[in-house]
């Protein structure tokens, strides 16, 4: 029984002190692997954050450009029939979104479907203001009847809204 005791004495000292040393080797191991993830993730951010600050640019421009009250004043040419200006419209409005197509990999999957959603809505009111008119009506009839349906919303149209939302995560990235 003595030594038994004789050797916990000197065993004991030598299994504290190495528990010890492997606590304090394992913290010290896990805060520098958390040091250089929040180093890595600072450094990607540096590169990430001009890209991501350039996609909201471009969607907001999108946006914008989708947008009846610049579209028309665009597409529209003289002797133009609403036909012919709807045709123009929905091309136009389907080359902007499929040129910014890439951007939905920067922001939000909330915000790219708003976009897409703002851009069927676009289509959906312009094939049916269009389908309303007569065959022989003009380009300023439809965009007259265009004009007067975004006039006519009661939640104001839907790009200041969908405008409003890109704004909201933009200040999120700061």
């Amino acid at each position: 029984m003595e030594q038994i005791l004789e050797i916990l004495k000197y065993i004991l000292p030598s299994i504290i002190v190495f528990l010890t040393a492997y606590f304090i080797l394992d913290i010290f191991a896990k805060n520098q692997i958390k040091r250089r993830q929040i180093e890595y993730q600072t450094k990607s951010q540096s590169h990430t954050l001009p890209l991501r600050l350039q996609a909201y640019e471009r969607l907001s421009l999108l946006i914008e450009r989708i947008s009846p009250t610049s579209l028309i004043p665009r597409v529209k040419t003289q002797g133009m029939s609403a036909k012919e200006l709807q045709l123009a419209i929905l091309a136009n409005i389907r080359q902007e979104y499929e040129h910014n197509l890439s951007q939905q990999i920067y922001v939000s999957s909330t915000l790219w479907g708003l976009i897409t959603n703002l851009k069927e809505e676009i289509i959906k009111m312009v094939v049916s203001l269009g389908a309303a008119l007569p065959e022989d009506a003009s380009a300023n009839d439809l965009s007259r009847n265009i004009f007067q349906a975004m006039l006519g919303s009661k939640d104001g149209f839907p790009n200041a809204i969908v405008l409003d939302v890109l704004k909201e995560e933009v200040k999120e990235l700061y």
